[in-house]
């Protein structure tokens, strides 16, 4: 049977926990196979998925209302930039 690891705040190991993180336990069980980390974030900062919201912080960015006006942004940006592409 596979036993369960928790990590406390401190770093250190204590059984019969779960990771609450499905990619910290692989990241960790890849760890004591090959005695490697690794230096790559847990969520991509880039992406809007991973963000909290501003206004009603109790939601997700991408389920927030400032998640459309941003994407309409984004449009905008991008189809300018297409246009003064076309200029140059």
């Amino acid at each position: 049977m596979k036993e369960n690891f928790n990590i406390s705040r401190s770093g250190t190991m204590r059984s019969g926990g779960s990771l609450h993180c499905n990619l910290l336990k692989s990241r960790f069980e890849k760890f004591l196979k090959t005695n490697k980390g690794t230096d790559a974030k847990l969520n991509d900062p880039s992406n809007p998925k991973n963000w909290q919201a501003v206004q009603t912080s109790d939601l997700k960015f991408v389920d927030s209302p400032e998640y459309a006006k941003y994407m309409s942004k984004i449009k905008q940006i991008k189809t300018e930039f297409r246009n003064f592409d076309k200029i140059i």
